[in-house]
């Protein structure tokens, strides 16, 4: 963890134009990865990140240090952004704090994130308040949260 917490937010602000661009090239990648090095919370809330721009997130995560929460609240990352963050995030030991709520996510989104709840035994924290997930979402957001841990 970074010893001074201006700092850490500094550098997640400077995350925000990278993830906006219009081509991510790989270096813009391997700069935002710098600039994530050793931050374990990433506050990300009212920034118009859609889902292009969650799928440059999920790169950037991929290969970050562990995050333990992530606050996405009110974006529009909507289906095909969560779909992409999901896939990154299941796979991560550290992750028990999502905020999710009004990003336009609907049951494909849900499902995703069903998915990657059936690897995150450790998250703690979903929020999905303000979304579209419907009937189909919710049951199986609902089945897989009562499921117990293989």
């Amino acid at each position: 963890m970074k010893e001074n917490i201006y700092d850490s937010y500094k550098d997640v602000l400077k995350l925000i134009p990278i993830l906006k661009k219009d081509e991510a090239s790989d270096q813009d990648i391997a700069d935002a990865r710098k600039l994530l090095y050793k931050v374990d919370t990433l506050n990300l809330p009212f920034q118009g990140i859609n889902a292009k721009h969650a799928k440059v997130l999920a790169k950037i995560l991929k290969t970050t240090s562990p995050v333990w929460e992530l606050n996405l609240l009110h974006n529009d990352i909507a289906d095909a952004g969560i779909e992409a963050l999901a896939e990154i995030l299941k796979n991560s030991s550290s992750l028990n704090f999502l905020d999710l709520e009004s990003n336009n996510i609907g049951a494909v989104g849900a499902m995703a994130i069903a998915a990657m709840l059936k690897e995150k035994p450790r998250l703690t924290f979903l929020n999905l308040k303000d979304n579209k997930v419907g009937n189909a979402g919710l049951k199986v957001l609902a089945e897989r949260l009562v499921e117990k841990p293989s």
